[in-house]
C-alpha cells in the first residue's frame, strides 16, 4: 500500500497499483509529483521545486514522493 501525503489531503492508492521501480533510475533522489493518475508531472532536488513546477503546470495539490537513493536498501 502506497500513501501520498499533500497539503490538503491523505491520498490512499491502496485500490491501483504503480510499478515505481523505472522511477529509481531516472529520479533517484528527487522529489516527484504525481498526478491523479500517478503519472510523474514534475521532479525536483526539493519539494518546493517539485510542487512549484506542478503547479505551473496547473496541477494545484499534486502527490508528491521523494525517490531514495536506489543504491541502498529499503523497506516499505
Amino acid at each position: 500500500e502506497v500513501i501520498f501525503i499533500t497539503p490538503q489531503r491523505k491520498v490512499n492508492m491502496h485500490q491501483t497499483a504503480f510499478n515505481l521501480s523505472n522511477l529509481f533510475k531516472k529520479y533517484m533522489n528527487k522529489w516527484v509529483a504525481f498526478d491523479d493518475n500517478g503519472e510523474v508531472i514534475a521532479y525536483g532536488n526539493s519539494l518546493k521545486v517539485a510542487l512549484l513546477k506542478a503547479q505551473k503546470l496547473g496541477c494545484e495539490d499534486p502527490a508528491v514522493m521523494k525517490i531514495p537513493d536506489a543504491r541502498y536498501s529499503l523497506a516499505l
